[in-house]
Formats: structure tokens, sequence, C-alpha cells
């Protein structure tokens, strides 16, 4: 203590006797108004001021200005072999912030920088180093790369000025999202080796650590949980201008490809928990439930469309439409190139006489050329064909009738003739 009062005592008495004048503590020759040289043989440090006050009053330490006119001069310079400068803020249980560093800068105009950092020639240059989060209450401006290991906090927007795009991410209270706004294009480049244990270098997460997108470099993506798409989607290539717009929500596939399939895997699954439109190597195209199965299908084999969940070993084969229930149509044309059943009216057609024809339907149960009850119930019917020997039969009872209506014409025009001979022999006799 001795040691400090007298220094004070000196001090005071050297600045009373002559303000022009240097002093020195420890060198002959001081070059400032104060110049204090540290002894080499000491460890302590060169100068040591501590306020004891202990009210609730800023009271500092050491109180350095230097404005001889604005824009110029220093507040204070230190030099150090690897710190220039290094603060520490201790403020006990008190709740507010303590600040390690504050640094302010104001003016009326130009630039103002709180707190400015420079790093070069080393291996590495750190112009800011921050062991902890970094938070922002005002815009960050970037000329160069970000590299964060950890958390970064803005409060208003970050801007990355030197690249192709410029980006807006707000991560605050008031606004927990990633906000990106290009003013030109935006570039986001994924270059790193992936994970051995998983292929995506470029995740997202859900807040328990699920992953909801993940990327590769080679542009391989894959997306989890339900999706929801408010908008329409395209597929296969970009829309040509003037595409007619497709409604909300729909998926359309263009260019030559369409979908493909990959393996033994369905490559298109639509509906809910019931209801499916599956795409399956093997199967074909299916719409059904799974509750009951496919209500329609087309095999991938051979194309046969199955409607109305007939089974794939079940159905008729060698039919390229089968129909498990009833069909109601309006209308329906059967093309067939064979023979339509004109020629029953060729002369040089055998009718068969009726006493056969009886003699057949007596013995065989139904018209000749007609299947059976019991060949339909279990064949079925070919419609085209049945439609032929149905016009054949109506054409054949036709010509039956013309026969018969020639045979009774001819059998009045010979009772006609009885009855007149009838009646003249009864004149006679009369």
């Amino acid at each position: 203590m001795k040691i400090i009062y007298l220094f004070t005592f000196l001090l005071g008495s050297f600045c009373l006797l002559s303000a022009q004048k240097n002093v020195g503590i420890g060198t002959a020759e001081p070059n400032a108004r104060l110049h204090i040289l540290g002894d080499t043989n000491t460890t302590l440090p060169a100068l040591l001021s501590q306020v004891s006050y202990t009210g609730s009053a800023d009271i500092p330490a050491l109180y350095g200005v230097s404005s001889p006119a604005d824009g110029w001069g220093y507040g204070g310079y230190f030099e150090g072999g690897y710190m220039g400068i290094r603060s520490f803020a201790y403020a006990g249980t008190y709740p507010g912030f303590a600040y390690g560093v504050y640094g302010t800068a104001e003016g009326t105009q130009g630039t103002r920088i709180g707190v400015y950092g420079s790093a070069y020639g080393g291996d590495e240059n750190w112009a800011g180093y921050f062991d902890g989060k970094g938070k922002f209450t005002g815009p960050l401006n970037l000329d160069q790369t970000l590299t964060a290991a950890g958390n970064i906090e803005a409060g208003q927007n970050l801007f990355v000025e030197d690249t192709a795009f410029a980006s807006a991410i707000h991560t605050y209270w008031s606004k927990p999202y990633l906000d990106l706004r290009a003013n030109k294009d935006l570039k986001i480049t994924i270059d790193r080796v992936a994970d051995p244990s998983y292929t995506a270098v470029f995740r997202i997460l859900n807040g328990s650590g699920g992953d909801v997108f993940g990327a590769d470099e080679n542009g391989n993506a894959r997306t989890y949980g339900t999706h929801y798409i408010d908008g329409s989607v395209f597929t296969g290539q970009m829309p040509a201008s003037g595409y007619p717009a497709i409604g909300t929500g729909n998926l359309a596939v263009l260019g030559t490809n369409g979908f493909q399939s990959a393996g033994d895997r369905g490559i298109l699954y639509l509906g809910g928990v019931h209801n499916y439109i599956a795409a399956e190597y093997g199967y074909g195209v299916r719409i059904g439930t799974y509750a009951v199965g496919d209500a329609l299908s087309i095999r991938e084999i051979n194309g046969d469309v199955l409607i109305g969940r007939p089974a794939f070993a079940a159905h008729a084969s060698g039919y390229k439409l089968s129909v498990d229930g009833k069909i109601m149509s309006e209308e329906l044309r059967v093309l067939d190139s064979g023979n339509w059943p004109d020629y029953v009216f060729r002369e040089d057609y055998q009718l068969l006489p009726l006493e056969l024809l009886e003699e057949a339907i007596r013995s065989e149960g139904h018209l000749p050329g007609i299947p059976s009850a019991n060949e339909i119930e279990h064949e079925g019917i070919l419609i085209g064909d049945m439609q032929k020997r149905m016009m054949a039969k109506i054409e054949e009872l036709t010509l039956y009738i013309l026969d018969l209506d020639k045979e009774i014409k001819q059998l009045k025009r010979e009772n006609i003739e009885l009855n007149k001979r009838l009646d003249q022999h009864k004149v006679t006799q009369e």
C-alpha cells in the first residue's frame, strides 16, 4: 500500500509541477505523458486499477478518452503476445445480461461498427471466434462464406452478398422458421462424404430426431411421413408453355417414360388405408381395397382385364376381358368377322323337315345348333356366335312360316273349289 500511496503522491506532484513533462516509472526516458516499464524479474502487471466502491453504479476501473476531432482518436490501444485484450465479466447472481465485451459506435452519418476484428498471416484466420451461440438483433451481412459449428440466432435478416444468392433467415422467438428469399437464383451445394451408416448427406429432421427428408450428392432424395399436395405436381419433365392446367391436387406424369417399375415393388400406390391403385411387377395395374382384393386389374403378362375381383388363377383363360358379375350397358356392339346367316335364304339351303326337327327336340331337349342349358351353365355363351345362331333359327322359322302360309293358302283354294263343285252337284240333283 505504501508503494501505491507513493505512486499516487508522485504522480499528483508531477502533474502539478509540470503538466508538459512526461512521467516515467521504470524508465528514465518516458515517451508518453505516463510511461510505465515493468520489471523483468516479476510477473506482476505493470498497472493495476481497482474500484473498491460497493454501491449500485457503473464505475470504470480505467477510462480513456481520445477524440481530437470527429472520426479521429483511440479510446484505448493494446498489444499482446497472443491476446490484445482479455476481458472478463463476473456478474455473480445478477439475473440480467453480463457482457465480456461491449462495444458501441455512434454518429450521425457514415458507417459505425460496434466491434471490429481482423486476422491474417496464420494457417487459419478468424476475425471473430465465438464459443457458444451467436445472436444478432439487427441484419448480419457476410461478404464470404458462413461456417457455423453450432447455433445461429438472427433477430432479423442474414444477407450473404458475394455468392449467387442473398438469403433471409429467421430463427427468433417471434419467427421460429427458415425463410430463404433469393435476389438471384438460389443455389444450395451439397459437397461432402456421406455418413457410411446413412446415404443422405443433407438431412432434415423433426423435433424427435426422426427423418423428414434426405438427399445425397447425386440428387437422390427420400421423404418420410405423410405429404399433402394443395397444388399440381408434374413429374418426368417441366410442363411445356401452354400446357393445359390440371386441377388442384392432381398428379401429372409427363415425358415418354411415365411411371417405371423398379424391381418387384409397386411403383404407384394411391388411396387410404383401405383403397389402393397399384402397379406391380408380375401383377400389372390393380385397383381395389385391401379388405376384398382387386376390383379391377390388368395383367402384366398379356394385358388381360379382370373386373369384379376375379382371381388371377380363376379368370377365363384365353379371353381379354373377364367380368365377375353383371354388366349393364345402353348399347353393345359386337364385330364378328364370321358369316352372318343370310345363307339360310339361299335356294340351295336344306331346311330341316318339321318331322325331323320335332324328333331332334324330343331327343336332345333343345333346338339343333343351340347349346344346351348344361353347356351354357358351365361354359357360358359367345354373344356374337349366339346372335348368329339365333338369327339362323329366326330365318329358318321364317321359312317354315312361309311354307305353312303357302300350304294354308293352297288348302283354302282347294276348299273353295270343292265347295263350288258341291254346290253345282246339289243344283243338278234338284
